[in-house]
């Protein structure tokens, strides 16, 4: 309750003014002083995990589409201008996307902040301490990273220096002036904090909510193949795959289940962070139709169709494919995506033959053991195709 009051408190701060900020207006109200504090206030799932920053993603998405009379019923403006790709998309009302993620990058700040470095009384408590550091550096960038996604124009290494990024809060005073850092800086502070996160964080953790060594390094991966940082790329997804490279085998999944996953990443040896969107009107099942070029892609035998989507009594296609078990959207960081970047890099590095080596590791696990057969294909240039396709495959809705 402590750190709740406390961050009630920061957050009303906002629209008051320099003078009432010196003062305490409870003297019960305490801010958090011990590792346990800080620890505690990162693994609040509701602020930390949920309602992630993908709204705009996800609307603006091809895996879907939503009939003529649907798109015109819907009321809510920002979705109806996402899902056409408006110039002006929320028209002066609030953006989710960017307050949820700053609200995050708050709770981060405060802990970085808060933590300082260690002192005599934490030298006990160091392996706790540098967890707790880490976990804020690995929630700091991962909302950095959403945030530049949506309001950034993709990495170019010509013009990331001179091209707009996004705000780099580093400081829990929200009274400090900012100002917008360029691409260039996004990036570099983003990979800076996973960096030292994955110097810091524990290599696994049985809390999927919880960040990992081997998330950190799958976020770094990630980012670095956005860079065309191809070396790099290969490099963090070796070493989050060295960590914790399992995967699934839809063999043993019940495909008639209501949904096919676990519930939020338990037992689902992929995940390795769990982030969720919730659902929107838009997405709602009452709305939803999966794209029909998405669904031809599937092969007989490839048992992410059935994994995936399910047909309702109107015979409209569905989704029911989230890590998260559930009608929410997985946003997080698994196994699947690491592979598939692995295979990304050596592709572009020239050894298609170990990309495609790495393709039909994840395919193997995805299609029935009667139907999998190796992929025939050579080069380089069809290698990439494939991996591009088997990307659009597998990371639906993600």
């Amino acid at each position: 309750m402590k750190i709740f009051g406390f961050l009630a408190v920061v957050l009303a701060c906002v629209s008051c003014t320099a003078d009432f900020l010196d003062v305490k207006s409870n003297k019960n109200l305490v801010v958090p002083n011990k590792i346990n504090d800080y620890a505690a206030l990162l693994e609040e799932t509701r602020t930390m995990n949920s309602a992630s920053s993908h709204v705009l993603g996800l609307i603006g998405a091809d895996e879907y589409f939503i009939t003529d009379g649907v798109w015109q019923a819907l009321t809510a403006r920002y979705q109806k201008n996402a899902y056409i790709w408006a110039k002006e998309v929320y028209e002066g009302a609030e953006v989710d996307d960017w307050n949820n993620a700053y609200k995050r990058i708050l709770h981060a700040n405060i802990v970085l902040e808060g933590l300082g470095v260690p002192g005599e009384s934490d030298k006990g408590e160091i392996t706790e301490w540098n967890r707790v550091k880490g976990m804020a550096l690995f929630h700091r960038a991962f909302n950095f990273y959403q945030l530049a996604q949506l309001f950034c124009e993709p990495y170019m290494e010509q013009t990331a220096a001179a091209s707009q990024g996004i705000p780099l809060r580093l400081e829990a005073d929200i009274t400090i002036p900012t100002t917008r850092a360029s691409i260039l800086e996004t990036y570099n502070r983003i990979i800076a904090d996973l960096r030292e996160a994955a110097s810091l964080l524990p290599e696994e953790t049985e809390n999927r909510f919880i960040p990992s060594k081997a998330a950190a390094y799958a976020l770094l991966a990630r980012t670095l193949l956005n860079m065309g940082a191809y070396n790099e790329a290969l490099d963090c997804a070796d070493r989050s795959l060295a960590v914790h490279g399992e995967l699934a085998d839809f063999n043993e999944l019940d495909l008639e289940a209501t949904y096919t996953f676990p519930s939020y990443g338990e037992n689902n040896p992929e995940v390795l962070f769990m982030s969720y969107m919730l659902n929107i009107t838009i997405t709602n099942s009452s709305r939803f139709n999966a794209d029909t070029n998405l669904l031809a892609m599937y092969d007989h035998g490839d048992l992410r169709r059935q994994a995936y989507f399910f047909s309702n009594a109107e015979n409209r296609v569905l989704f029911k494919g989230s890590y998260t078990g559930a009608n929410t959207f997985f946003t997080g960081l698994a196994v699947d995506e690491v592979i598939l970047i692995r295979a990304e890099c050596l592709a572009m590095l020239g050894d298609w033959l170990l990309a495609r080596e790495e393709l039909d590791r994840l395919r193997k696990n995805r299609y029935a053991a009667e139907h999998f057969t190796p992929l025939q294909i050579e080069g380089q240039q069809r290698v990439m195709d494939a991996i591009i396709n088997e990307r659009r495959k597998e990371l639906v809705l993600r």
